[in-house]
């Protein structure tokens, strides 16, 4: 079940980016990181997704950052953790105030491999910077692979997907 939550939350915020512009649609930044074999990407991205509530003073547009981040000081593990970092208050200021009014959802423990790549319409990129693409600024399609394994922390060679039964690749196509 985790791990359907994390990917039905991934699909949703990327089924509904919005449009950058220059207020509230901002640009969709995707990161490649980590090294080769074990990817640690990250993406950036405007959604329509935001709940409104009326205790709340800002709308439905969010800024919903996906990232790997290892322990995020929960344990002394070295797993790393599917993070999904989500900013409703998109008007502020400062970063300053965005950074303290953003929430943390820990989607997946275990993850260890996170690679997003994007689809121009003729070409994969391992990266997207919207504010450079005029012509498109969003890709035609974005897939998102993630190797994620139940188990503790295993030893690198055992953690190739090919050798480890106990390793589950998951991919989606947007």
């Amino acid at each position: 079940h985790p791990v359907q939550y994390a990917l039905t939350a991934l699909q949703r915020d990327l089924e509904n980016i919005a449009a950058p512009s220059d207020y509230l649609g901002g640009a969709l930044y995707g990161e490649e990181g980590g090294k080769s074999q074990f990817r640690q990407d990250s993406i950036e991205m405007h959604t329509t997704t935001g709940i409104i509530l009326e205790e709340y003073p800002w709308g439905d547009i969010q800024k919903v950052t996906y990232a790997l981040e290892q322990g995020r000081d929960l344990d002394e593990s070295e797993e790393m953790y599917l993070v999904r970092r989500i900013s409703r208050n998109i008007l502020s200021e400062s970063d300053a105030d965005e950074e303290k009014s953003a929430e943390y959802e820990i989607l997946l423990k275990g993850v260890y491999h996170f690679e997003v790549t994007y689809y121009d319409g003729q070409s994969w990129y391992a990266s997207w910077d919207s504010t450079e693409k005029e012509e498109s600024p969003l890709p035609a399609a974005v897939r998102v692979r993630l190797y994620y394994s139940p188990n503790l922390h295993q030893d690198e060679e055992d953690l190739k997907a090919e050798k480890n039964p106990l390793v589950y690749p998951y991919e989606l196509l947007i």
